[in-house]
């Protein structure tokens, strides 16, 4: 009898070990952040946060966005504040609130969004408005002494929130933050940047509208990824859409992250797929993971291809990617 006892119970602490991996293994197999490099998110606030962590230099930056700017939102939904766009995705059910926010953003900013976090109705919003705010942030919530509560604050309202993150994306950028001298986190308040005017709608209403030459002149490198500009990896963005300018979009988020974008052409037929990354050259590069996973593309080995071709990847945007 002891013995079947034993027996039990060592099967059951196996199972529950092999719960517990296989857990961890999901949990980190499913995560957003996988490269070394640059990892940014939203937060849904007012002002809307972009926060972007470059683990390989130690620095961060910070940017704000007054809630009552014009966004491009795309499949065709148009420009829209960027504190109705969740709830536009809520109403629309066609495309994920988090989905249609993180694009928006990206498409209007020209900068690459990896994540979102936004809380749900009746949460109050997110409020960074200084360098003092991110610096009391840091203070109380990223450091091994603030842990504890920072678990337990997690475990009673996480549920409050919606998110694209993982826990181990979470984690990690817990730890970045933790790592990272505040002299290190860059803010960029564009509410005081000439990259935004006032304009009156028909209701009356005011709304900041972006200005794209000046706001990538205000942005610069700051979120640039190291490794991919150091890369130099020359790359052709290419519309194979009837929506005009959407190589000329892409091409500006990628020219951002630091990408040696060369030239944006449209193609004299569209396709049917969503985005495909024909390699030409230097097929391991960190910039082809970045494409494959941000944007869910196919790859395809050009060496042995009649095309020739002066870049080392293309980049083809077919109608899926619009829809």
């Amino acid at each position: 009898m002891r013995s079947r006892r034993k027996s039990a119970a060592i099967f059951f602490l196996a199972a529950i070990f092999l719960l517990l991996i296989t857990a961890i293994f999901l949990v980190w197999k499913g995560r957003l952040w996988r490269e070394a490099g640059r990892f940014t998110f939203v937060l849904n606030g007012d002002p809307l946060t972009v926060v972007s962590l470059e683990p390989n230099t130690h620095r961060a930056a910070v940017l704000t966005i007054p809630a009552n700017t014009f966004l491009e939102v795309p499949f065709g939904y148009g420009d829209y504040k960027a504190s109705s766009i969740f709830r536009l995705g809520k109403l629309e059910n066609k495309h994920r609130s988090g989905f249609l926010l993180t694009r928006s953003v990206e498409n209007s900013l020209g900068i690459m969004i990896d994540g979102y976090v936004s809380p749900k109705e009746g949460m109050s919003k997110f409020s960074i408005n200084s360098s003092e705010d991110i610096k009391n942030i840091k203070k109380n919530y990223f450091s091994y002494t603030s842990l504890p509560g920072v678990i337990l604050k997690f475990l009673k309202e996480g549920s409050q929130y919606e998110t694209n993150l993982t826990l181990a994306d979470l984690y990690r950028i817990w730890q970045e933050i933790k790592n990272l001298r505040s002299d290190k986190i860059k803010l960029i308040n564009m509410s005081e940047s000439t990259a935004l005017t006032d304009n009156k709608l028909a209701d009356q209403t005011t709304v900041k509208i972006i200005d794209n030459d000046i706001f990538d002149f205000v942005i610069g490198n700051d979120f640039e990824d190291i490794i991919i500009r150091f890369e130099n990896v020359s790359l052709e963005v290419v519309n194979a859409t009837d929506v005009d300018k959407l190589a000329t979009q892409v091409g500006r988020v990628l020219k951002n992250l630091g990408a040696n974008v060369i030239a944006k052409t449209t193609s004299e037929q569209t396709e049917k797929f969503s985005c495909l990354v024909k390699v030409f050259n230097k097929r391991n590069g960190i910039l082809i993971k970045r494409l494959v996973n941000h944007y869910q593309c196919k790859m395809e080995d050009g060496t042995n291809m009649k095309e020739a071709s002066s870049v080392d990847i293309k980049l083809l945007l077919g109608e899926g990617f619009i829809k």
